[in-house]
């Protein structure tokens, strides 16, 4: 599951690096002396995503216990995450869509550092293997998406395609709910000797 939940998340991730530019340039029509503050917007707000989901998964844990404080900060992110994309890709005001989009990669950046917790936390003293598997897992999604949404630009425009980014992103929400940092993952002592 943690490998899913990372695909899910770096579909949307990926979108950002590879695709967004182009999006506002092409699919928003936004005027090129405005895409700089236009593109740099979620990225600002996906920094102070990343430094607060750690911190609130930390104190989650705290109040909560390992299991839901582990699940519940990047289960919200990517919720509400997944509906800023969809709803960015619904709205034809410019403005409203970067706002989307800039909270949307906020909400979605509180799962990275949760997500590496994860990994350790599964992995024990095995969670270099965990973590490379799982980043491994997230970068083979994040690449079949980007060749996937520029298919379905160029055949069907840009909003199709970020509606499919914003409900992949929705749906890894739903994923966290079964991940359990608790349970350590058993490897075969065989396979790793």
């Amino acid at each position: 599951m943690v490998f899913t939940i990372d695909v899910c998340y770096a579909v949307g991730a990926y979108f950002f690096q590879s695709w967004f530019h182009t999006y506002l340039e092409k699919g928003r029509h936004i005027a090129k002396d405005q895409l700089i503050w236009a593109s740099s917007i979620p990225y600002l707000l996906a920094a102070i995503g990343c430094f607060t989901g750690g911190w609130l998964s930390d104190i989650a844990c705290l109040r909560w216990g390992k299991k839901w404080g582990r699940r519940i900060v990047p289960m919200v992110g990517l919720f509400v995450a997944g509906l800023c994309i969809i709803g960015a890709a619904l709205v034809n005001d410019n403005l409203t869509a970067i706002i989307a989009l800039g909270i949307g990669m906020a909400f979605m950046d509180v799962t990275a550092p949760v997500a590496w917790a994860v990994a350790m936390d599964l992995g024990g003293d095995k969670s270099g293997t965990i973590s490379g598997s799982m980043n491994s897992a997230g970068l083979t999604g994040a690449y079949l998406s980007t060749v996937f949404f520029g298919y379905l630009a160029s055949t069907y425009g840009y909003y199709l395609p970020v509606l499919y980014i914003g409900v992949i992103v929705f749906i890894g929400g739903f994923i966290w709910l079964k991940i359990d940092a608790t349970k350590k993952i058993q490897f075969d002592k065989k396979l790793l000797s």
